[in-house]
């Protein structure tokens, strides 16, 4: 609700920079969180009463939250908004081949990134790759500068898959 009215007022800036202030205490909340692979599986009402009782996954399912959210915000608004300050159908295509292209290139090298800097450190990177893209969409005047940040959006990608794979065989993640 709050989204529609701010998108019928043209003001897109208060979207990213209410999200970068959320993705911000989420970081914080989720620097400490000790991350382990996990291979048993427990029936529904176990698994609900483990995540509800555990801390440490309320703040990683959290963090998946606030994820989730803002890639829905920015799959909602971003071409809304470079819209709203003249951007035009071929940017916006351009756009898209440029994270698509980051995306490719990050999954290519998931693996090394993640025996580097380890899969705390990785969610941290992809969250804060976040809040640097919500903070430059916030000062956006150009609509072609949006370009090189789009380029975030591959770290921003990996980290949060690694995140939902986290209850998943080692395998299987990436």
């Amino acid at each position: 609700a709050v989204g529609s009215l701010l998108t019928f007022s043209n003001n897109l800036y208060f979207i990213f920079y209410g999200f970068a202030i959320g993705c911000t205490i989420s970081i914080f909340l989720a620097i400490p969180l000790p991350i382990s692979q996990k291979t048993e599986v427990l029936p529904f009402w176990k698994s609900l009463k483990t995540l509800l009782s555990s801390w440490n996954l309320l703040i990683l399912w959290s963090t998946a939250f606030v994820y989730g959210i803002g890639s829905g915000v920015i799959a909602t608004y971003l071409f809304l908004f470079l819209q709203t300050i003249g951007g035009k159908e071929v940017l916006m295509g351009l756009s898209l081949t440029v994270t698509c292209t980051s995306e490719v290139l990050c999954f290519f090298f998931c693996s090394y990134l993640l025996k580097t800097l380890g899969p705390n450190n990785l969610i941290m990177l992809g969250m804060a790759a976040f809040i640097v893209r919500f903070l430059y969409y916030s000062l956006l005047t150009s609509p072609w500068l949006v370009l090189p940040v789009e380029l975030l959006h591959g770290l921003t990608s990996v980290s949060y898959t690694h995140l939902r794979a986290h209850e998943t065989p080692e395998h299987l993640v990436c």
